[in-house]
């Protein structure tokens, strides 16, 4: 299986609190990417922000 190595890279994710927003936010995390997580959704940003809680590579913001 191939691996990717997205250390020190910044990604932007929208629909981040999403099933597949999730999912893509962990695979990116599990790379070592920098992620901004962006949703429409508070509650389920904040489900994804506790999931991930004390990783300083998460940043959640509630957008419009």
């Amino acid at each position: 299986m191939n691996t990717i190595n997205l250390n020190g890279k910044t990604i932007l994710v929208a629909g981040a609190a999403g099933l597949l927003g999730k999912a893509l936010v962990e695979k990116l995390l599990s790379a070592g990417a920098n992620v901004l997580a962006l949703d429409c959704n508070e509650h389920n940003l904040q489900s994804l922000e506790q999931v991930w809680q004390g990783e300083t590579r998460l940043t959640c913001i509630v957008v419009d």
